[in-house]
């Protein structure tokens, strides 16, 4: 039989934690276990596997037995859901040529039979168990040998924005305490250019090993998707989220002499001359542009839109009065409003600030609710990252975030700090993924490739 001491690199007491193994051998394993044991058998020179149940029962169907995944997404050795058969079997013994992958059914012959359901054969059941349902537990077997040394060496935070905006100075806070966390350097890498994309890209072509992390924004995943078919990254499918640490919510500026005082004036003026109110942003697709696109749906208007190549001229713009309104962090917009440099008619936040821009009105106050706009910031890393390696950074993450330290700092640029994880985490940026796609959609806002 398999006795503990037969299965290669794996220690004794990962198994016995993991799959439940006794020195009396394999009994009562689920179908995944046995498919992963098979294989360390399978390089064992004297194996005997037994096993008390019979855990690769066939469907009765051609599918099955081609090796096909059955209906419902349930794979050929399944039934009823993945409930195994209680009818023992006879010891199962691995043949000489059993390191062949062929599809189950195509040689060799059905095993016994019990009441109807019907167990592989010998070689087909390692044959089966060295196709494709292997890869998870190989995968799982990678994640326990790779995560009790991790980390080892330093780590990397890749940036996709200049040094010294407010996304690359609220990194460096959460990178600097993670480094503590985990005992090891983590350094912050500036890859800007391309709304984010330059920076992603560069991530996704990594290896999936958790030393590469990914500051990710509603720029990179939740707006460029939606703008570009040839977008270098997959934002959905190709990183892993691991928390949001940050929100903010932009101020609708006006330029001082400006006509209208609150939004109620500026919707209406805007009925008056469709087209003629101008508004700034920094670029095509920008969160700052789309800002504009949501407060047009909610109004029913239609402004000019003048993009610029950075947020820095379009505060400039604004400040010369050669536009007549410009969304921008509530931080920004108040210290622009004391200088005396323009008026601010509304914030985009779900409710009113209590510390910044408080005797602002929301634009949900003044009767324009949806049009809310800002960003998020959050850490990502790469799809395909084991499981262990993908945990340890996550608790690590959601500990540091919440420090005071780390909430000061993202506080001191303007930002809300918040720590959204699992489910919450996943909700939300589904959310922000789908409005922000919805009205681009609406709009018809694109970017050249």
């Amino acid at each position: 039989m398999l006795l503990l001491q037969d299965v290669p690199q794996v220690g004794i007491d990962r198994f016995q934690r993991v799959f439940g193994v006794t020195e009396h051998g394999l009994s009562g394993l689920t179908t995944g276990s046995a498919i992963f044991l098979s294989m360390a058998c399978a390089q064992s020179a004297n194996c005997d596997m037994r096993f008390a149940n019979c855990v690769t029962p066939l469907r009765e169907n051609r599918a099955a037995e081609d090796g096909a995944v059955a209906e419902a997404g349930r794979w050929p050795w399944s039934v009823d859901g993945g409930r195994q058969s209680s009818h023992s079997i006879d010891a199962i013994s691995i043949e000489d040529d059993a390191s062949r992958i062929l599809p189950m059914g195509r040689t060799g012959t059905i095993g016994t039979s019990f009441k109807g359901v019907r167990c592989m054969s010998r070689r087909q059941f390692l044959k089966t168990s060295l196709i494709a349902p292997l890869v998870p537990a190989l995968s799982l077997e990678r994640a326990f040998a790779q995560a009790p040394g991790y980390p080892n060496r330093p780590l990397f935070v890749v940036v996709p924005w200049p040094a010294g905006g407010g996304t690359d100075v609220t990194t460096r806070a959460v990178a600097e305490a993670l480094s503590h966390e985990l005992g090891q350097p983590v350094q912050v890498e500036n890859k800007a250019g391309a709304n984010g994309a330059i920076g992603l890209s560069q991530v996704a072509r990594g290896a999936a090993d958790g030393y590469t992390l990914a500051t990710a924004t509603a720029d990179t995943h939740s707006i460029n998707p939606h703008l570009r078919s040839d977008l270098p990254y997959d934002a959905v499918g190709g990183f892993t989220p691991l928390i949001v640490y940050a929100t903010t919510y932009w101020a609708w500026m006006a330029r001082p002499d400006f006509p209208a005082n609150n939004m109620t004036e500026l919707m209406a003026l805007a009925k008056q001359k469709p087209g003629s109110i101008t508004y700034a942003s920094w670029g095509i697709g920008s969160t700052a542009h789309i800002a504009g696109a949501l407060l047009e749906s909610a109004g029913g208007v239609q402004f000019n839109h003048i993009p610029f190549a950075g947020s820095a001229p379009a505060s400039t713009a604004i400040q010369g009065g050669h536009v007549d309104l410009l969304p921008l962090s509530r931080a920004s917009a108040e210290k622009l409003r004391k200088a005396g440099k323009v008026k601010v008619l509304a914030t985009s936040a779900p409710t009113r600030s209590s510390t910044m821009l408080p005797d602002v009105p929301t634009l949900a106050q003044q009767g324009l609710a949806g049009a809310e706009a800002g960003s998020w910031y959050g850490i990502s890393i790469r799809s395909g990252t084991p499981e262990p390696i993908r945990q340890r950074l996550a608790e690590a993450l959601g500990k540091v975030v919440r420090s005071p330290d780390v909430m000061a700092k993202i506080n001191a640029v303007g930002m809300d700090p918040t720590s959204l994880q699992g489910a919450e985490l996943d909700d939300f940026l589904r959310a922000q993924y789908e409005r922000y796609g919805a009205v681009i959609r609406q709009k018809q806002i694109k970017v050249a490739s």
